[in-house]
Parts: C-alpha cells; sequence; structure tokens
C-alpha cells in the first residue's frame, strides 16, 4: 500500500517498461526500512528523461528517511517544479514533512518518548509555510486531508494552544460522532494534557471535569 501511489504513476508516467521495472525494484527495497539507518543503496537508477525525476525522488525519500534533511529538502524543491504531475504534486506535499521530521528528530530519545523541550522551533514557520502553499495550489489534492492534519502537528510541536484548539473545533463541526473517537484521542494527549488552560469554552470545560474526578 505504501508503494503503490508511486507504482501507478509509474504506469502512467509514458517511460519504457524496463524504466518502470528499475524504479519499482528500488522502491520496493525501501518497504519497511523507513525507521532504519541501514537503507539500502539505490543503484541503476534512470538518469535521462521522466525515468530520471523518479530516481530523484528516490533519492529523495530514502534521505527523508535517514534524517538527511538537507538532502531530502534539496530533492524535494526541486522536483516540485517538475512538470510531471505527481512527482510535483508530491514533492510539494513532502517538504512540509521534510520539515516537520527536522523539527522533532532530537524530540524523541532511543526508546521513542517526546521532550518538547528539545523541540526545533525553526523548521515549524517553513513546514507551515509549505502547508499553505500545497493547499494553496492543490485544494484537493492527493494529500489534502494530510496537510490539513499537519497543522495541527505543527501548532502541537510550537505549543500554540490557541491555533491547535481552533482546528480541533473546526475538525469537531466536521466529524461524524461515531467516527470521532481518535480525534478526541489526539485532542487529549495533545491539547487537554497540557497544564495551561485551554483558550476554547468547550476544552476548558472537560479540562475542569477531568480536574473533578482528581477529588
Amino acid at each position: 500500500a505504501a508503494a503503490l501511489p508511486f507504482l501507478s504513476a509509474l504506469a502512467q508516467s509514458g517511460m519504457t517498461a524496463a524504466e518502470q521495472t528499475t524504479l519499482a525494484e528500488q522502491r520496493v527495497k525501501l518497504l519497511g526500512l523507513c525507521q532504519s539507518d541501514t537503507l539500502p543503496e539505490l543503484t541503476a537508477l534512470p538518469t535521462t528523461g521522466v525515468a530520471a525525476g523518479f530516481g530523484r525522488y528516490l533519492q529523495g525519500i530514502r534521505a527523508f528517511y535517514l534524517g538527511d534533511f538537507a538532502e531530502a529538502q534539496s530533492r524535494f524543491t526541486a522536483l516540485s517544479q517538475q512538470a510531471q504531475p505527481w512527482l510535483k504534486e508530491t514533492a510539494t506535499y513532502l517538504l512540509a514533512r521534510v520539515a516537520i521530521n527536522q523539527a522533532q528528530a532530537n524530540a524523541l530519545d532511543e526508546y521513542g518518548f517526546f521532550d518538547a523541550s528539545k523541540v526545533d522551533r525553526a523548521p515549524l514557520a517553513t513546514a507551515e509555510q509549505a502547508l499553505d502553499h500545497y493547499l494553496a495550489a492543490y485544494p484537493q489534492g492527493l494529500y489534502a486531508a494530510s496537510a490539513q492534519g499537519l497543522y495541527r502537528r505543527v501548532y502541537w510541536l510550537q505549543d500554540d494552544g490557541a491555533k491547535l484548539a481552533a482546528l480541533y473545533q473546526q475538525a469537531l463541526q466536521s466529524t461524524q460522532v461515531d467516527e470521532g473517537l481518535p480525534l478526541w484521542n489526539e485532542i487529549d494527549l495533545k491539547l487537554l494534557a497540557n497544564k495551561t488552560p485551554a483558550t476554547s469554552p468547550l476544552f476548558l470545560l472537560v479540562q475542569d471535569l477531568k480536574r473533578l474526578r482528581l477529588h
């Protein structure tokens, strides 16, 4: 499933069957290794035509998985200027993901526990701008729903409770009650667990009710 959009884009790209096979094989080599520091080298990537762009995309995601954010940003910035539609849109979206991961790269310890004091907030402004740019260009795009959700991560990492609460209220208004449990869990962990009082009356009420349970 993770590789399917890439494979579908290959099939619609007009490149030769041999180029598609080479690129598909290289993409499959990366499956399941996004948390690994032993990613395989990508070999025999095409260097001409539209196939070269897909090869550079693979080099970009390999750098992204390795935490080489400068390299990933450089690759995706170049690809966001490509004529090939899937590459252009995907790279535009991934620029936001690169900045977010860069911001939180040192905030997770070896066991995966999060330390907010170690967030690098400088890339978060870049991430927000990248999300704005993506959604302006692709309001109904392939990653539009994901991009909207990533604003919440940006504001959480920035510790901006007011903006985060506003987005959660927006999300609740468009979420069916029987589908809202994951969202409420996120709200509980990311907003209501914060010792700072919520700015929204609804969330402030929930915080107060939670505190009353302690007495």
